[in-house]
């Protein structure tokens, strides 16, 4: 009976009192599921969710993303967002995979966010604005590890470079600009990283894609 009240409390859009964020990362990717899972000890904003699922592949993390959104109720028209967070990466399907993602994602009005080469460029941007064009995520893994020699996978760097979020903002739009001041359109964009997105939708309870 308990549950029954719950999901018709739920319908009528009474079942809550935050909005849930519902991101769904690469395969076993802890660098990204600790960093956004740590906002829910720091916000109020949103209740941050980690989606599960089997499939590793772009399009198959939408597919898996659609069918949490159904069985958690996930409500996309009352305020709930739902993101598919990918690494643009080097491999030769990569960018017709993502461009598959994007179109079925688009359908169920999922978000998709891109980080090129890899996530780890969002961290790197927290110390200052480069355009360096990286030619390996392990290049980009250097370059951090430069900032924060004891990073690794599942490190939670929140703690570290929290009070840098404002810079790498500013520093991922400015990358941004300057790509598309020179045409750089798709995978081309190296570096660059959306992650940006995510964190002012939290910081300003509001959606900014």
């Amino acid at each position: 009976m308990v549950r029954r009240i719950e999901k018709i409390n739920r319908n009528k859009h009474t079942r809550k009192t935050r909005n849930i964020l519902l991101i769904a990362v690469e395969g076993n990717n802890k660098t990204e599921s600790i960093y956004f899972s740590s906002f829910n000890q720091i916000q109020t904003s949103y209740r941050i969710q980690i989606a599960k699922g089997n499939k590793t592949d772009p399009k198959g993390i939408v597919e898996d993303m659609i069918k949490t959104i159904k069985n958690e109720q996930i409500d996309l028209k009352h305020g709930d967002i739902a993101i598919c967070v990918f690494d643009a990466d080097f491999g030769k399907y990569k960018s017709a995979q993502i461009d598959d993602a994007k179109l079925l994602a688009s359908k169920h009005g999922i978000e998709i966010i891109i980080s090129n080469p890899c996530f780890e460029v969002w961290f790197i941007e927290h110390f200052g604005y480069t355009t360096k064009n990286f030619n390996s995520n392990a290049e980009v893994i250097d370059e951090l590890k430069e900032k924060i020699p004891n990073y690794t996978k599942s490190i939670n760097l929140h703690p570290l470079i929290i009070d840098k979020t404002d810079i790498a903002i500013k520093n991922c739009k400015k990358l941004e600009n300057f790509h598309d001041s020179i045409g750089n359109i798709g995978m081309c964009r190296n570096p660059s990283s959306e992650v940006y997105k995510i964190v002012e939708t939290i910081n300003n309870k509001q959606k900014a894609f």
